[in-house]
């Protein structure tokens, strides 16, 4: 295997393994439990694997729901030696009207991070950090105590703005995005939030952290209700409202505002297990 750039996956579920797929297959650092260990862990093996060469090792944390998709294999942000942080935009599947056992396969057109856009899960993207001594959790999905600059990849488009040129959405395309398949389906749907049961407003339901995904609310909400109810229509039509037609999927990639990524195969790729 090449000794190129490395990235590393910090898992932060209950599944054993995190998920990614990046076509140039590089080595991938896969870890369980606390956050905290999971990074001195990486740490201390990206020292160990660092035979006085150049390469940089990067940390990202990626949940079972996301992939990092780098489909025209730009790899440059890992190389570039002033930067120490680096926050991929995401992009959100839209849900689809059938059952679905592989999200991947099946869920291949995803709303364009802009502004002014809320989508259902969460719309700030996600870091990924080059390792070095001192670096840290700061909060679930970011890091602090890294060397360098931080940027952001690619820059969100405006909901306002014109509809960007063919070369400008080309560029857009090339580098690495994050995409998130929070609720592929309404049976995954209700399968999560029946999991989540009647969550507080606030995460740790600490009240200085009130939770901002309005969409989130609605359907624990609705979810509860069901459930209670023992009747799903309801709860079934709330959410179908965000599966959209053909038609409307047409006109949101004229517009610019839809992108298809996929269907996407996920491939094996080396894997060392930390944080055991």
């Amino acid at each position: 295997m090449s000794r190129s750039s490395r990235l590393l996956l910090r898992q932060m579920s209950n599944l054993k393994h995190a998920i990614a797929l990046l076509l140039e297959q590089p080595q991938l650092l896969v870890g369980e439990g606390i956050a905290g260990r999971n990074i001195q862990a990486a740490i201390a093996a990206a020292d160990g694997e660092n035979d006085g060469d150049e390469d940089s090792w990067w940390l990202l944390h990626i949940d079972q729901d996301e992939i990092l998709y780098d489909g025209n294999g730009d790899t440059s942000w890992r190389s570039q030696p002033n930067i120490g942080h680096v926050t991929f935009t995401n992009h959100e599947a839209i849900p689809v009207d059938h059952d679905t056992q592989d999200s991947f396969q099946d869920c291949v057109w995803f709303t364009v991070n802009r502004e002014e856009v809320l989508f259902m899960a969460y719309g700030n993207g996600k870091p990924a950090v080059r390792l070095c001594r001192g670096v840290e959790t700061d909060g679930v999905h970011r890091f602090k105590g890294y060397i360098g600059a931080a940027m952001t990849l690619p820059l969100p488009q405006t909901a306002s703005s014109e509809q960007p040129s063919r070369r400008t959405q080309h560029e857009q395309q090339e580098w690495p995005v994050l995409l998130h398949y929070p609720y592929p389906s309404f049976e995954a749907w209700a399968a999560k939030f029946t999991l989540y049961g009647a969550f507080s407003d606030y995460w740790l339901d600490d009240e200085r952290y009130p939770n901002m995904l309005k969409f989130m609310l609605q359907s624990r909400d609705q979810v509860q209700a069901a459930l209670g109810r023992g009747d799903w229509s309801a709860a079934k039509a709330f959410f179908t409202a965000r599966v959209l037609s053909e038609d409307e999927i047409a006109r949101g990639v004229c517009a610019g505002e839809i992108r298809r990524y996929g269907p996407i195969t996920l491939r094996g790729a080396e894997e060392i297990e930390v944080g055991k």
